[in-house]
């Protein structure tokens, strides 16, 4: 009943109901109406748009990741030199290792590292100078890290000699 009246609204006024929208004899309103009224899609411009866009956004995200990646190894790399270089100098202090020079040893453990140690005499008496150096060696066997630390330390051979003169020289 609802609807014969709406109708008789419409053809009162000298309007054609067609589904949802209400024409007339000069326009049209309705969910369908407008110049773009054959519209069913999007257009190639529109996709090839979409797809330009996403393109450069994943190369962008691509670029951020290999960028992170390698920063990550770079800092797992200069973190286990810093642990080998401090190893080797604890045993050059404590005396595990002797104070001589040794160049481009393999750690045992992996030989991919190389540790060397230089020696030299200050220009303090009883004073060295030892520099620890480690290298991390890449499959090219070039080196692609290196860490060093230096420190002073006493020369152990002066506490030696001391031990070795006679009670009756002192």
């Amino acid at each position: 009943m609802h609807r014969q009246i709406k109708n008789l609204r419409v053809e009162s006024l000298g309007l054609k109901a067609v589904g949802s929208a209400v024409r007339t004899n000069r326009c049209s309103i309705g969910p369908h109406s407008g110049p773009y009224t054959s519209r069913s899609g999007i257009t190639l411009f529109e996709v090839v748009l979409a797809l330009a866009i996403f393109l450069g956004a994943t190369a962008v995200i691509g670029q951020v990741l290999q960028n992170g990646s390698r920063a990550a190894t770079k800092a797992q790399l200069t973190a286990d030199a810093a642990i080998r270089c401090e190893k080797r100098m604890n045993e050059l202090l404590s005396g595990v290792l002797p104070l001589t020079s040794v160049q481009n040893a393999p750690f045992e453990d992996d030989a991919s590292w190389q540790w060397s140690v230089t020696v030299l005499d200050t220009s303090v008496i009883s004073l060295l100078e030892a520099e620890v150096v480690v290298q991390h060696v890449n499959s090219r066997g070039t080196s692609d890290l290196t860490y060093r630390a230096n420190r002073y330390i006493k020369d152990p051979q002066i506490y030696e000699d001391a031990a070795i003169i006679p009670e009756e020289e002192l």
